[in-house]
């Protein structure tokens, strides 16, 4: 500092110790925040640690929640099987019965052809054969035309109807020989109404055989599609729409039934299977929104991952995509899942009570938004099938199959809509 005044180089001083004092109390204070940065690091790591813990015990609730809900299916399914296998053995039962029928049935026309050879063969006369041949072309007729009626009246056992039907006309044409070989022999006209009267009696064996068969075999149905029925209202507990919502699937199930006692025809196996595919398309729908539903939520559910290490993953990288914990995630996207299927059950039979009088096939048919052509209505039926087919037909519309019904209706709507239902 040669040639700088002394005040000059005071000055100087001055500044630089001022300066040296500044950067010291600079890096002191830039130490203390360091030291505070540090405390608030340790107080945000734990309490992450916590959140993970909470997390952990969580999914740990949810996966024996899930063990639970699986025994109650295998148990489920276990009784299932049981009552199936009871229906098989009154079907079995049934069989049993119809074959007793039949034998007994055989057992009379032997009989009764027997007997009628034997009074025909000993007593018929040429000179009486115009009135026999009147007389027996008579009785066969009223023979036919009384078969036909226990044929039509018979046709919700239309299997084991067929062969009486068909022993029954091979009865009339045996009728039919014996008035040919009536031409040499004799017999007196109370001779044939003897035989007559035994064929007659013979028939109302037959009838009495035939609907005390029939009113055994409505009832084993009747007992059949009870059992069938309370199958069908209790099977959504064992295909549950999310593994936590067992109940609230069941009450889902059931008002998709219509809530009227349903004839045979319509309460069927294919409405039976018709249930069953609905609660698996749900059930699968449910396994598809998984995969979109945020990263963390699906790490949660699969048990095979290494939750702990991504979840801390997650945390560090997407704190966004975890806003709400995972059981919550999951039970609100299934009450969002379950309400929508109730809206749209709800809309649909809406739809349908305003489309009553859509298919111009007058009442007792009408109808439904998403079918292919005309239905029957479960209560009221006025009308044969095939009368209803030729009134459709007369309209321009195609008569739906019995096993087309609403539920069929419903899941086509709801399988059709389902960016609606997951939204």
């Amino acid at each position: 500092m040669t040639g700088i005044s002394f005040p000059a180089r005071m000055w100087l001083t001055s500044y630089y110790t001022h300066i040296f004092v500044l950067m010291v109390h600079m890096q002191i204070s830039l130490q203390e925040d360091v030291q505070t940065s540090n405390t608030e690091i340790i107080k945000l790591t734990d309490l992450l640690e916590d959140k993970l813990s909470n997390i952990l015990t969580k999914v740990a609730d949810v996966q024996t929640s899930n063990n639970k809900i699986m025994e109650n299916m295998a148990n489920q399914e276990n009784q299932l099987d049981n009552k199936l296998s009871n229906i098989l053995t009154e079907v079995g039962d049934v069989q049993t019965s119809n074959s007793r029928i039949m034998d007994t049935i055989v057992n009379l026309e032997n009989q009764l052809n027997n007997k009628m050879l034997s009074v025909f063969q000993s007593k018929l006369s040429l000179h009486l054969e115009n009135k026999i041949s009147a007389l027996i072309d008579k009785k066969t007729s009223e023979l036919v035309n009384r078969v036909a009626d226990v044929y039509n009246r018979f046709d919700e056992v239309e299997d084991n109807f067929v062969l009486v039907n068909y022993a029954l006309r091979n009865a009339a044409d045996d009728l039919v020989l014996l008035r040919a070989n009536a031409q040499s022999q004799e017999m007196k006209i109370t001779a044939v109404e003897e035989g007559m009267h035994l064929l007659q009696k013979g028939k109302e064996e037959i009838v009495g055989e035939l609907m005390d068969s029939k009113n055994e075999t409505l009832q084993k149905i009747k007992e059949s599609t009870q059992s069938i029925d309370s199958k069908i209202t209790s099977f959504g507990v064992g295909v549950s729409l999310c593994q936590d919502m067992t109940q609230n699937t069941s009450q889902v199930i059931q008002s998709l039934l219509p809530n009227q006692t349903q004839p045979i025809e319509v309460l069927s196996l294919s409405l039976y299977h018709d249930i069953k595919n609905i609660s698996k398309d749900i059930q699968a729908l449910l396994r598809n929104q998984t995969k979109t539903i945020e990263e963390g939520i699906s790490v949660c559910q699969d048990p095979n991952n290494n939750i702990s290490q991504e979840i801390k993953t997650l945390l560090t990288n997407h704190k966004e995509l975890l806003k709400e914990n995972c059981t919550n995630s999951i039970e609100n996207t299934s009450l969002s899942l379950l309400n929508n299927i109730e809206e749209i059950h709800n809309t649909s039979m809406e739809e349908i009570s305003d489309n009553v009088d859509a298919c111009p096939a007058s009442q007792g048919f009408f109808t439904i938004p998403g079918g292919d052509g005309c239905f029957k209505t479960f209560v009221d039926q006025p009308r044969t099938w095939a009368e209803a087919d030729d009134k459709c037909k007369s309209e321009g519309l195609a008569l739906a199959e019995p096993d087309d019904t609403i539920a069929v209706a419903l899941r086509k709507y709801i399988v059709e809509n389902i960016e609606v239902i997951v939204s």
